[in-house]
């Protein structure tokens, strides 16, 4: 436990870059991250380390009589705080500390006048980040024989202490001032940091109270909504942090009846049945994300529920999560709420418990997770012992190898014990059973008898909700290619595409109903425009019998129509590449190829990092053909992910009209209507509107996007969601490591005279600056934040 104890301090003093403030020489507080001191020495410009970036904008520029002149080249970002001039000359050289952080500004451009003189020796960046300590490769000893590394209860002991509250939002006393109870009688408080610098005045201990006291002058600077980090020290060496959020004058103030580093306590492998975890706050607030150790989640019943009074995370969340110490973070409409989730174990019994019959087949194993390194365990196998001492042949990490010793028995029941330096008493797991069916089970079990989706081989034995979804989007893709047979379903008999599977034990299928739920919810996690039927069979050997039937196909059958054209404009960037016509050097040609054959599998490939290989003949092979032809038209390599971006932008608003037409049909007519169909299968919601007729709604505009983005190596995705009451389509692009939203649709707007006319307002915007137009609602898409927009438009 104790050293567990440094190393948990540690983490927390490094998730504080959240909030990163200097002090002036008046000691008020600033949000901006300090400007780099730089010095030139041979050929490399270094600087002071900043606290709590995450990198460093390099620009070089061109020296005019002794004056910064124009930018020379694009802007480099590094790690480092290092950086080796090529060329030689006079240059001036701008660093620039940047943060991914919403809450903290970049510094201001540091600038140096250096002059490289031509030598024979080439100029090296020794070290890097490597030559620094960095408290996370510092090993952490183990537990001491027999200690329990995890408590069973709550580790305030063990935790950072901080206030009583997580003063998120300011409560200001007559003064403007702030006074911060603390959870733990101590010493008299000697010292407070922000950001590694200390505050030296506007403060004071109130030893009576135990509570810390800071004048309102701090705060005068201070923009509302800033998040500040405190790190306070007591003569007798206990550490508090805790943050304060600043809010605007007038604002109804309520502190969150929250513990500031306490810690809400979730025990992963109780016995006892447990409905999530439920962190309520006294002030009124909606959340509008949920981020847990800086990554945010997914807004999905499976991994939250939230109300105006509380936050339930589900239990199919928190059993993911690693065991220790969690930072939590609400963005809410009044302020970031912030705690701690501690996941422990009650001792070092293994949990989980399940048998696998894919992993080594035809082996049979019995694997089980444990949180803590253990010495030995022994599995009880139908009463009978086996120690990992005297068969560790069988024993792999936490697998038991069983084939072979269930005897004639069909059904078995196990647990295991798990010992911690020998001591007589283990841990008992709970008893999992487990009937012997793997004859029955041979063909699911077989990769030939299996499928293949975006060049990965799957058999038909589904071991999670995750193979789940991959088999109902390969089985929406691919219905035409399927066996189909007749399904007794409520509104009659009706012929559907099938495939049989074997779902594990684990996944909780008992019934045709239950299997049919599991199916539907991975089917309506597919992000296209279609509509189909679903049915489920148990079949005789305990397997099911999974059908699909399209009532919409989901390819292009009808071109679209439009009246619009896009107006003349001076505001298309588009040059004519130096590429020639038989270029076929894309970087997508270094991706793991997968083969395609229809307009959808062929944006499926591209988005999930594939190069596609379309079958000859095929509708993919035309249309990927069109997309190249584009990027061998418009975009040269010297371009940068930028300017190759922002050309592509330009192309779809110069040559797509939006389908107008459709829209107008489709008005009044209700998604679930018969009528709806035929919508799907329009071109204006393909490849095809877009690259063969030039018409097409956001659907087709944002999955062309990610094609030819995808053809030059750069990440896209298509987003799904809401816009001006009604769904729409977008992307996020990744571009220099950071992800920015584009909307290649809304470039154009309708005008008179059956006009559009183009803008670039749309063009590489952050998450905040989108969500004034945009709801998004694709799961796998909302950890990609745009944060701090870099990129501003320019040509």
């Amino acid at each position: 436990m104790k050293k567990r104890r440094i190393a948990f301090i540690s983490i927390v003093i490094l998730l504080t870059f959240v909030a990163t403030f200097l002090l002036s020489g008046c000691s008020l507080l600033k949000m901006s991250l300090p400007e780099p001191m730089l010095s030139y020495d041979n050929g490399v410009v270094s600087w002071n380390e900043v606290s709590f970036v995450s990198g460093y904008e390099v620009s070089l520029y061109s020296d005019e009589d002794g004056e910064q002149g124009d930018a020379l080249g694009e802007k480099v970002t590094v790690t480092s705080t290092k950086y080796a001039l090529s060329d030689d000359g006079f240059f001036w050289v701008g660093v620039k500390a940047i943060s991914e952080n919403a809450l903290l500004k970049d510094s201001v451009e540091a600038l140096i006048r250096v002059e490289k003189k031509n030598t024979e020796e080439d100029v090296t960046v020794p070290g890097g980040d490597d030559d620094r300590d960095d408290p996370d490769d510092k090993p952490v000893d183990p537990p001491a024989p027999g200690e329990d590394v995890m408590p069973a209860g709550t580790p305030s002991f063990d935790l950072p202490v901080g206030a009583e509250q997580s003063f998120n939002y300011l409560a200001k006393d007559s003064d403007g001032g702030i006074s911060v109870p603390l959870t733990k009688n101590t010493g008299r408080v000697t010292e407070i940091y922000v950001t590694g610098a200390e505050l030296t005045s506007g403060w004071s201990y109130d030893q009576a109270n135990g509570a810390i006291d800071f004048e309102g002058e701090l705060f005068e600077s201070v923009p509302s909504g800033t998040d500040i980090a405190f790190v306070a020290y007591t003569e007798d060496g206990t550490v508090f942090e805790f943050y304060v959020t600043t809010c605007s004058s007038g604002t109804v103030v309520a502190n969150v009846d929250l513990p500031s580093y306490g810690a809400y306590i979730y025990c992963k492998n109780s016995q006892s049945a447990q409905d999530g975890l439920t962190v309520g706050f006294t002030a009124s607030a909606s959340v509008q994300a949920v981020s847990v150790d800086g990554r945010k989640i997914a807004n999905s019943t499976t991994n939250y529920l939230a109300s105006s009074s509380e936050i339930n995370f589900r239990e199919k969340y928190l059993k993911s999560l690693d065991y220790g110490l969690h930072r939590a973070e609400l963005f809410t409409t009044v302020g970031i709420i912030d705690f701690y989730v501690f996941v422990y174990s009650s001792s070092i019994m293994c949990y989980d418990l399940s048998y696998e019959f894919d992993a080594q087949y035809p082996d049979v194993l019995l694997t089980w997770k444990v949180d803590y390194p253990v010495d030995a365990f022994e599995v009880i196998l139908n009463g009978v012992s086996y120690s990992s001492s005297e068969y560790p042949e069988r024993f792999d990490g936490n697998s038991f190898d069983l084939t072979g010793l269930m005897g004639s028995a069909s059904t078995c029941s196990a647990c295991v014990k798990s010992y911690v330096n020998g001591i007589d008493t283990p841990a008992t797991s709970a008893t999992a059973a487990y009937a012997d069916n793997t004859a029955q089970l041979k063909d699911y079990l077989d990769y030939s008898k299996g499928f293949t989706y975006l060049g990965e081989e799957y058999n038909r034995y589904v071991d999670s909700p995750e193979e789940m979804d991959v088999l109902a989007y390969y089985m929406i893709l691919y219905n035409y290619e399927l066996d189909t047979t007749s399904f007794n379903t409520t509104s009659g008999a009706k012929t559907m595409s099938y495939m049989d599977v074997y779902l594990n034990p684990s996944l909780g299928v008992s019934s045709s109903s239950s299997a049919m739920s599991l199916f539907a919810d991975a089917c309506s996690g597919y992000k296209e425009s279609i509509k189909y039927n679903y049915a489920a069979v148990k079949l005789s050997d305990g397997a099911y019998r999974l059908g699909i039937s399209m009532t919409s196909k989901n390819e292009a059958l009808y071109d679209s129509t439009t009246r619009y054209s896009e107006s003349s404009s001076n505001e298309f960037h588009l040059y004519i590449s130096a590429r020639q016509s038989g270029f076929e050097d894309f970087a997508i040609n270094a991706r793991e190829g997968v083969s395609v054959s229809t307009s959808d599998q062929l944006f499926f490939a591209i988005e999930a990092g594939y190069r596609p290989l379309p079958v000859e003949g095929s509708v993919a092979e035309k249309l990927y053909e069109l997309a190249k032809d584009v990027c061998r038209t418009y975009i040269d390599d010297g371009m940068t992910d930028y300017e190759k971006v922002h050309t592509i932008y330009d192309w779809l608003g110069k040559n797509v009209i939006y389908d107008y037409n459709i829209v107008s049909e489709m008005a009044g007519i209700e998604p679930s209507d018969a009528a709806y169909n035929k919508f799907y299968s329009y071109d204006s919601f393909y490849l095809e509107g877009v690259l063969e007729n030039g018409v097409a709604v956001c659907n087709g505009i944002a999955k062309t996007f990610v094609v030819l983005c995808g053809i030059e190596g750069i990440t896209a995705l298509k987003v799904n969601g809401q816009a001006s009451g009604g769904a729409h389509a977008w992307n996020k692009v990744l571009i220099n490591g950071k992800w920015y939203i584009v909307d290649s649709t809304w470039s154009n707007r309708k005008a008179s005279g059956y006009k559009e006319t183009f803008s670039h307002e749309y063009l590489f915007m952050t998450t905040s600056q989108s969500a004034s137009d945009r709801t998004e609602q694709t799961a796998d898409t909302i950890d990609f934040y745009c944060g701090d927009r870099l990129l501003e438009f320019s040509y």
